[in-house]
């Protein structure tokens, strides 16, 4: 199992492989995160109504027997600060989503408690993603941000990701949303 404990501004912050049992937790940080970063770039009409519990297929992904994506959670003092979900890239199409590990490896998420932010925490867990996807060969390594979030283009810049020019629509409750690929390109 993978643990790591890591000092980041004078406090150490415990990283494990997430499961089951902290699902809820993590959909409680993504939507606490999205409040705030989204807030002003996607409408409040999606921000108010983002699901509380999570869907089926969330859950099967932190199943021990899934072998072909991870989610890793980091602590500190016990209480789960952010969470960060890799695997092969996704394919998005009108048929749905298909993974495809030829492509390289994507983050498909990776937020922190606006608690703690600037403390680490992301750093630590892109880290450790980063790392499971160069153990499992997928490369390159690439990720989507919303068009306006310079929170998270400015914290991927910072940590070797680039624009690549890939663009794509993310549709939320009949709205679109425009997305930026960025690939890792070393730091």
């Amino acid at each position: 199992m993978f643990s790591v404990v890591v000092e980041c501004d004078t406090r150490g912050m415990e990283l494990r492989r997430a499961t089951v049992d902290d699902a809820e937790e993590i959909y409680r940080i993504r939507n606490r995160s999205w409040r705030v970063v989204y807030s002003g770039i996607i409408s409040d009409r999606v921000l108010n109504v983002l699901p509380t519990r999570p869907n089926d297929s969330f859950l099967h992904g932190l199943k021990d027997e899934v072998t072909d994506r991870d989610t890793f959670v980091s602590f500190e003092d016990g209480h789960l600060t952010g969470f960060i979900t890799v695997g092969p890239w996704r394919e998005h199409g009108d048929d749905g989503m298909e993974l495809r590990p030829d492509l390289g490896g994507e983050i498909w998420a990776i937020y922190a408690d606006p608690d703690h932010w600037r403390t680490g925490v992301g750093k630590l867990l892109l880290q450790a993603g980063m790392e499971w996807l160069h153990e499992h060969d997928y490369q390159p390594i690439r990720l989507w941000v919303v068009d306006k979030n310079e929170v998270g283009k400015a914290f991927y810049r910072k940590n070797g990701f680039a624009f690549d020019g890939g663009e794509s629509e993310l549709r939320l409750r009949g709205q679109i949303y425009y997305q930026h690929r960025f690939t890792y390109q070393g730091s």
